[in-house]
C-alpha cells in the first residue's frame, strides 16, 4: 500500500493497493477511509489517472513528480 497526500490539503490523500490482478484506490480524510474511487484498475497508470480526476473534481491536486514516481509493488 502506497498513501500519497494532497499537495494543497494536509487532511486529504489517497491510498493505492495491489490486490493481486487489480489496483483499488481510495481516497482517505485525516488517514480514514473516505470514498472509493472506481471498482478497481487492471494497470497503475490507470489507477493513477481516475485518483488525479477524481479528487480535481473536489479541488485536490497532487504534485506531479511524486504521482509519477509512484510505484507498488
Amino acid at each position: 500500500m502506497i498513501t500519497i497526500k494532497c499537495n494543497n490539503s494536509e487532511r486529504k490523500s489517497v491510498k493505492f493497493f495491489n490486490n493481486g490482478n487489480t489496483i483499488l484506490v481510495f481516497a482517505l480524510e485525516d488517514g480514514e477511509y473516505w470514498f472509493s474511487i472506481g471498482n478497481g484498475y487492471t494497470t497503475l497508470n490507470g489507477a493513477k489517472k481516475a485518483a488525479v480526476k477524481k479528487m480535481a473534481k473536489y479541488g485536490y491536486t497532487f504534485d506531479d513528480n511524486e504521482m509519477k514516481n509512484l510505484e507498488i509493488k
